[in-house]
């Protein structure tokens, strides 16, 4: 075990490279564990940050870079099964109106591998890849991470954003039912706590022409299947979502013959307006597909085990919700680990935050104790759990409206909106989805500027930087 206190995230993906720079900032030590070879890794998907994540960037230093290396979400275009236009929107420009950011469409491996560039060298030096972990060793004095090529990483904390099927998480619900044996599993510590409904098939293919300009969203809804398709400077991505026979906690394994032929099997389903499946799989980079499970767990913590992101809440992804709920996830935990390390001044690292801390020092204090650090970790989930549960919600309700899951749904969707479109989507952008937006977490510690405003007011601003005599 270390002397230091030292933050242990598994997982290097989006979230875990956002954890990099948060905890550089804050002067946490820490490694990251990929089990990938590679940061970068395209599996053929995108992802959509959103303003609560974009300021945070920005907070951080690194939002030019992030422009740099996306485009702006634009108009969304909703059309029928056959590809006739319904009905055209410019939510996400009310949405830039309200905020100052909009949305920003991302390839999903190179943001990852941006949130990895822009890291500090020394930074760099603790991402670790093919490092799958098997097993960890936790005690009152830290813990242990053992990996499958027979390493070995001992810290304070295991922070688990390994994602849906987290490794992390299976240890959380082992260690509980070993200080219980006889005792039920605890709600929502399970092997497989969230439930599926609905699976989607996604992939990546060369931009087309007009009317399929880049920035642009089209959606598909038909019955029990819907359509997502983003335009990209060099490249799409559709999103084909489909309603599960009967809902199912195991999710499935698919291969890449399932995968075409699903592909097939849905082939004739418009993809925007000149488009359809079968045109653009035959066109892709790479693809895969997934069950999409739902829901958020009740604990996220146990000792000194910490889940954040798909490790501890998962969404289904046609509102974009899960990746930008699992930054203000690390924000939160930044903000709470940064604030008892006031008190532990050893484990700061001195070179990051300004301060000279002895090796004495270092040697003396490694940090908080576990019962502090499970008063912390319950005090971040509580910041988090309202929204995370508000935004799931508003998740369901888009995937099942867009594949008309019911009769209402058909109806709303071909009828009301129709009629009455601008009134619910400001009702949606003004009161649902920007009441989470205006709450967006800062890091606390860290001093700056808004960057950006809107017509509506952050409720947590960004701290001034103070004048140095």
């Amino acid at each position: 075990m270390t002397g230091r206190f030292r933050a242990i995230v598994v997982g290097g993906g989006p979230a875990g490279m956002a954890a990099a720079h948060m905890f550089s900032k804050a002067g946490i030590d820490f490694v990251i564990l990929e089990r990938r070879p590679s940061i970068w890794e395209d599996v053929g998907a995108s992802l959509v940050l959103i303003p609560n994540a974009l300021r945070v960037f920005g907070q951080i230093g690194i939002l030019d870079k992030l422009y740099a290396m996306s485009i702006e979400l634009g108009e969304t275009f909703t059309v029928t099964e056959k590809g006739r236009i319904r009905r055209f929107s410019t939510a996400f420009s009310r949405l830039k109106k309200n905020h100052g950011y909009g949305g920003q469409i991302f390839n999903r491996a190179h943001l990852v591998q941006t949130l990895y560039d822009t890291l500090s060298e020394p930074a760099k030096s603790n991402v670790f890849t093919g490092k799958k972990a098997v097993s960890f060793t936790v005690n009152d004095a830290g813990v242990s991470v053992h990996c499958a090529d027979g390493t070995r990483y001992d810290g304070s904390i295991i922070i688990g954003a390994d994602g849906v099927h987290s490794a992390v998480r299976q240890s959380m619900h082992a260690l509980a039912q070993q200080s219980k044996p006889s005792s039920p599993p605890l709600d929502g510590i399970d092997q497989e706590p969230f439930v599926c409904e609905y699976r989607v098939m996604w992939c990546s293919f060369p931009k087309q022409g007009e009317p399929h300009t880049p920035g642009r969203q089209w959606m598909t809804h038909a019955k029990d299947h819907s359509v997502q398709f983003l335009a990209g400077h060099e490249r799409c991505w559709i999103f084909v979502y489909e309603k599960l026979q009967a809902p199912r906690k195991a999710s499935q394994r698919y291969t890449q013959e399932d995968i075409a032929a699903f592909a097939e099997n849905l082939g004739d389903l418009a993809v925007g307006e000149k488009l359809n499946v079968r045109d653009v799989f035959k066109q892709r980079y790479h693809a895969g597909m997934a069950d999409l499970e739902e829901g958020v767990l009740e604990h996220w913590s146990r000792g000194r085990f910490v889940l954040v992101g798909d490790a501890a809440h998962r969404f289904t992804p046609n509102q974009g919700l899960g990746f930008n709920n699992g930054i203000q996830d690390v924000v939160a935990l930044t903000n709470e680990l940064y604030n008892i390390a006031q008190g532990s001044r050893g484990w700061l690292d001195g070179e990051m935050t300004g301060q000279n801390i002895s090796s004495d020092e270092r040697e003396e204090d490694s940090g908080p104790s576990t019962e502090a650090l499970a008063a912390a970790f319950q005090r971040y989930q509580e910041t988090r759990m309202e929204q995370t549960k508000k935004d799931l919600k508003i998740s369901a309700f888009v995937t099942r409206f867009s594949a008309w899951k019911t009769g209402f749904h058909w109806f709303f969707d071909s009828w009301i909106m129709a009629f009455m479109q601008d009134f619910f989507e400001s009702l949606m952008i003004d009161r649902f989805v920007g009441e989470g937006q205006r709450k967006g977490l800062v890091l606390d510690f860290l001093e700056g500027e808004e960057l950006r405003t809107g017509a509506i007011p952050w409720v947590h601003p960004i701290p001034k930087r103070t004048s140095k005599a």
